[in-house]
């Protein structure tokens, strides 16, 4: 069960980062 949720948090995280990186390059695109 802990590391399950850990795994989850683990993903959620990653996921985050990568909507961060995508968010930013979005808009590095149309400023430029």
């Amino acid at each position: 069960m802990k590391y399950d949720r850990f795994n989850t948090n683990k993903m959620y995280t990653l996921l985050y980062i990568l909507s961060k990186i995508r968010t930013f390059d979005y808009y590095n695109i149309h400023l430029c």
